[in-house]
């Protein structure tokens, strides 16, 4: 691993362009001052770079921070690349941090110097939108990792759903397997108040991947809080730096799971904490230096770099949160109808290159308005959820589910003839019509109407989708729970 560079803020330095720097780093710290009263600025740092933090600034504070372009120095800001001014952003608000004169904070020394440096460069690169945060967490463990010199790490990344996921580990996963995918169960606070579970998502997957499939392939498993060490941190919000682990169980009361082989008997749990919510948990294990010591640089370090990171995973969860809004239906968390055309256009592309086959259900519920007039708006919210929930279970892997308009969906299915598509049409239908909708204590009966259209040479998306829709007015015709195509 590769520490400090041209771009370290340490006291080791060397200077060059020695005038320019002082520059830039006076700019740099009398904007971090500025900022700290407005609690947006610090993650906006991060999401937007220093410059779009800036605009969060007041015109009077902007103004005092000499943020005009036209007064700043040559090639900067415009001068230098977003990811650039991220780490000069970092790196002026670690300097601050680091050095302030409070008692007991300690100065750092070279080497958590290094420690920050390469993180601050792990963490600024890339534009903001692209940050992969499973990508972003391996690469920060790696670092926390050689710093403390553990022979054993891991780390889990919170998703969207609600749940940590596995996102890198050191372990060889067929010795000592580690839970994929967990939940940390909810803990009264010291003033009996219930503290959320986590929230946040990551697969390594592109955003338009679909979230719920690894919660129905891999469900979250609890943690008992009378085994995990992960579950004490995120109670306490506090990291545990562990010099016995198996004393520190024996005076906590809790029992040794069986993925605790081979652990050692040091370690460093780090709950990432932004805003008083868990957005991952850095297990670094079987330390080969000693446990740093309270109000140690080396502690202290540790916590600047958890709260960095913590900063950086929420604002990836941030952007990972609106670019679902920004896909998916609200209700259903399916596909939206933008998104359905997007990704239909691009398979009809690949169809027509590669000649493969391609097919379309187009679904209508029936009888949903009765069922509103009937039940109320509630019932038929409950059952187009209901109704999502068993599209998604029955659909194969590689098949696009989305919410078309009110009560009608839509499947697209790649590589599958007409035959092939029936035959998923038959499968829908039943598992509507054989399981009645729940709804408080009512049960709901409802059935499905469904169109199929299979791609023909030269078609559009639109074309594709036209042609379904008529054969789904075929199937509505023919008397309703029918299919047509």
């Amino acid at each position: 691993m590769k520490f400090g560079g041209s771009g370290s803020f340490g006291p080791d330095r060397p200077e060059s362009n020695a005038g320019q720097d002082r520059v830039r780093r006076g700019i740099l710290a009398r904007f971090i001052r500025e900022a700290k009263s407005f609690p947006s600025v610090p993650a906006r740092i991060q999401e937007t770079g220093v410059r779009g933090a800036a605009r969060a600034l007041d015109p009077v504070r902007r103004s005092g921070c000499g943020w005009d372009r036209r007064a700043a120095p040559a090639g900067f800001p415009g001068g230098v690349q977003p990811p650039r001014c991220r780490q000069l952003a970092i790196r002026a608000s670690i300097r601050e941090d680091a050095t302030a004169p409070e008692v007991g904070r300690p100065q750092l020394a070279s080497d958590a110097w290094k420690l920050l440096d390469a993180l601050t460069e792990t963490l600024g690169e890339g534009h903001p939108r692209d940050v992969d945060a499973e990508s972003l967490a391996k690469r920060a463990l790696e670092v926390l990792g050689e710093f403390v010199g553990a022979r054993s790490t891991s780390i889990y990344v919170a998703d969207l759903l609600g749940a940590l996921n596995l996102a890198a580990t050191s372990r060889n996963g067929a010795d000592h397997p580690l839970p994929r995918r967990v939940e940390l169960m909810a803990s009264p606070s010291q003033n009996g108040d219930s503290k959320s579970p986590v929230v946040a998502k990551i697969e390594g997957c592109p955003v338009l991947a679909e979230p719920e499939r690894d919660a129905h392939e891999h469900p979250a498993e609890q943690l008992d809080p009378k085994v995990s060490l992960m579950v004490a941190a995120a109670r306490a919000s506090a990291p545990l730096f562990l010099t016995d682990v198996g004393r520190f169980r024996t005076n906590a009361g809790l029992a040794i799971p069986t993925y605790a082989n081979g652990l050692g008997q040091s370690c460093i749990v780090l709950p990432l904490v932004q805003a008083g919510e868990i957005y991952g948990v850095a297990n670094l294990a079987n330390l080969s230096r000693p446990v740093p010591e309270v109000d140690s640089e080396s502690r202290h370090a540790l916590l600047i770099a958890a709260r960095l990171l913590a900063q950086s995973l929420a604002g990836a969860h941030a952007i990972a949160d609106l670019n679902s809004r920004a896909t998916r239906d609200g209700l259903t968390s399916l596909y939206n109808y933008a998104t359905l055309y997007d990704l239909l256009a691009r398979e009809v592309l690949r169809a027509g290159r590669y000649k493969t086959p391609l097919t379309i259900l187009l679904m209508d519920l029936d009888g949903f308005k009765k069922i509103n007039d009937h039940y109320g708006h509630l019932a038929g919210d409950r059952i187009l959820s209901d109704l999502a929930a068993r599209i998604r279970a029955t659909k194969r892997g590689p098949d696009l589910a989305a919410r078309y308009a009110g009560d009608e969906f839509a499947l697209v299915l790649p590589e599958t003839h007409l035959e092939g598509a029936r035959e998923v049409a038959k499968r829908l239908s039943a598992a509507i019509a054989d399981e009645a909708f729940a709804f408080l204590k009512t049960e709901i009966r409802a059935t499905l109407s469904i169109g199929i259209a299979e791609y023909k040479s030269g078609m559009t998306a639109v074309d594709l989708v036209r042609k379904a829709d008529e054969n789904l007015y075929e199937a509505k015709r023919a008397g309703k729970n029918a299919i047509c195509g």
